[in-house]
C-alpha cells in the first residue's frame, strides 16, 4: 500500500485532526464521524408491516360479519382501520428520508388511501350496529 492511499483521512469536523477513514469516533476529542449516513429504511417496515396486519384483520373481521357477529366484525373493522392510521406518520417518516420524492410521495398516498378507506369503513360499521 503506498502513502497515497493512506493519505485518504478523514478531518474530524470538531478538532479538526486528520481521522483515519475506517474510524467512526474521532480518537482525540471522542466526536462521532458521520460518513454520508444511508437513510434506515425501518420506516416504511413498520407502516408496510401495520398494514399488512389491518388487511388481515379486516378480512377476518368480514369473514366474522358474514358467518358469525355482526357486532364483532364491526368492532374488527373499526381497529383494523386504526392500526391502518397508525402507519401513516411511519409512512411520512419514510417520504422525507427518500430522494426520490414524486415515488416518495405516490408511496404515502397509497398508505394514506388505504389507511382511509379501512377507517371510514371500520366507521361505517360501528355506526350500524350502534
Amino acid at each position: 500500500m503506498s502513502e497515497d492511499s493512506k493519505d485518504s483521512s478523514l478531518v474530524c469536523p470538531k478538532c479538526g485532526r486528520k481521522v483515519d477513514p475506517d474510524f467512526n469516533v474521532c480518537p482525540f476529542c471522542g466526536k462521532r464521524i458521520n460518513k454520508g449516513a444511508v437513510p434506515s429504511s425501518w420506516p416504511f417496515w413498520v407502516a408496510l408491516s401495520s398494514l399488512i396486519l389491518a388487511t388481515f384483520l379486516f378480512f377476518v373481521a368480514n369473514v366474522v360479519i358474514l358467518y358469525a357477529n355482526m357486532q364483532v366484525g364491526g368492532i374488527l373493522t373499526f381497529i383494523s382501520g386504526i392500526i391502518s392510521l397508525a402507519s401513516v406518520p411511519f409512512a411520512i417518516m419514510d417520504t422525507l428520508q427518500k430522494k426520490d420524492k414524486i415515488a416518495a410521495w405516490a408511496s404515502f398516498g397509497a398508505f394514506a388511501f388505504i389507511a382511509l378507506v379501512f377507517l371510514i369503513l371500520g366507521i361505517m360499521w360501528l355506526c350500524l350496529i350502534l
